[in-house]
């Protein structure tokens, strides 16, 4: 997979935040956090998409992430994540983004839980319904 430098203007503050403190308190490398902006950026995407005013039939790569509120991402159902794992995960169980698995399992489950700053409705069926959807497709791609 090809390194994708992280935009900060083309994010919403709450993810540039998110990166700052992976950066300097998590001291992750860039390259992580690279493929963590990957994923959530497609995760966002998909956000404004659901819940956002535009057209249903728009390029996920046209649609912009700078204006996602993090309300839409505290209001996530748990019927929004499995609808998000529906359309991430083709009927095969491969990822439909081609993304590695395990950054997007660590990047999405820590992001959604937002360091227990955020207050997501039901975090913990959230994060369960999230896990385990993760755990089928990573065994899938365990034995490949």
């Amino acid at each position: 997979m090809a390194s994708q430098k992280i935009n900060p203007k083309e994010c919403p503050q709450f993810l540039n935040e998110f990166f700052t403190f992976q950066r300097v308190v998590k001291i992750k490398s860039e390259r992580t956090l690279e493929s963590y902006y990957i994923d959530l950026r497609i995760f966002l995407r998909y956000v404004k998409l659901t819940k956002g005013n535009i057209r249903a039939d728009m390029p996920m790569r046209d649609i912009t992430i700078s204006d996602v509120p993090l309300e839409w991402v505290r209001d996530f159902s748990k019927l929004d994540i499995l609808n998000y794992l529906s359309y991430v995960v083709t009927d095969d169980g491969r990822l439909y983004c081609k993304l590695g698995c395990r950054s997007e399992e660590s990047a999405l489950r820590w992001f959604l839980s937002f360091g227990s700053k955020a207050e997501i409705l039901s975090p913990e069926p959230f994060r369960q319904a999230f896990n385990n959807e993760l755990r089928r497709t990573l065994k899938i791609y365990e034995n490949t």
